[in-house]
């Protein structure tokens, strides 16, 4: 798979993988020293990758419970919610065109945003300098994966497929953003190629959100997805300790 995503540099709108080309298409592979190719190496290869990123990523899951606890907190159903004009409560803006960006030929330290559904939206790295570069901001695609939104509470440069949402002076964590997130992609519905998700309309967008004295409860929507997290994170724990005995 990885050395076919290889070949998609190759691809565009006017020259298509159709059936013909995919199975013209050549790719380099490890072979034997009977020239056959290295069905075994691959195997093992993968599963040493696997092995390590599993190991990693339980030590870190671990870390990240060891300093988290679950809130004694209303359900869903229970809270009051209203509907927010998202102009008044996020500052949105256009991403920047970078030609160089574009064409991942740049390289540099900061992730880079385009309008992907991958990777949390991050599509290669980039030098630092450029008027889009922004920190913990929400990023919604405009075009491609239009209305995927992610947060970013890293520096980043984003593309001129994305707008940029960053809160107006309000005190919402992780927690919050992510769940600003999901309530801005159940907009999407209503945009697509035809319909871009545009600076103009998101800003007379409207968004349900739990509400306190008449402003998004930000605290409530922290302490539900860190009770979500937990549950994903201990679920991943048992997950991975029942395939060791396996």
């Amino acid at each position: 798979k990885t050395l076919l995503l290889k070949q998609k540099n190759d691809a565009s709108c006017s020259f298509r993988f159709n059936a013909n080309r995919v199975m013209n298409q050549e790719i380099e592979v490890p072979v034997g020293d009977d020239g056959q190719i290295d069905y075994a190496y691959m195997e093992g290869y993968i599963k040493k990758i696997f092995h390590e990123k599993k190991e990693k990523y339980q030590k870190w899951t671990k870390k990240r419970l060891s300093s988290m606890k679950k809130e004694d907190i209303p359900d869903l159903d229970a809270v009051k919610w209203k509907q927010f004009h998202l102009s008044d409560i996020c500052e949105i803006s256009s991403g920047e065109f970078s030609a160089r960006a574009e064409e991942r030929g740049e390289g540099g330290e900061i992730p880079y945003i385009t309008s992907t559904a991958q990777n949390n939206g991050v599509s290669g790295f980039v030098p630092e300098n450029g008027p889009s570069k922004t920190k913990g901001a929400i990023s919604v695609n405009r075009t491609g994966s239009v209305g995927k939104a992610f947060y970013h509470p890293y520096w980043a440069r984003f593309s001129y497929n994305v707008r940029i949402l960053t809160l107006k002076g309000e005190e919402a964590d992780e927690g919050a953003c992510l769940f600003l997130c999901n309530q801005l992609m159940a907009t999407a519905g209503k945009y697509n190629y035809g319909r871009l998700m545009g600076t103009g309309r998101l800003k007379s967008e409207d968004i349900y959100l739990p509400e306190k004295e008449g402003r998004p409860d930000f605290e409530y929507m922290s302490k539900y997805v860190n009770n979500i997290m937990i549950e994903k994170y201990e679920e991943y724990l048992s997950w991975a300790e029942g395939k060791e005995k396996e």
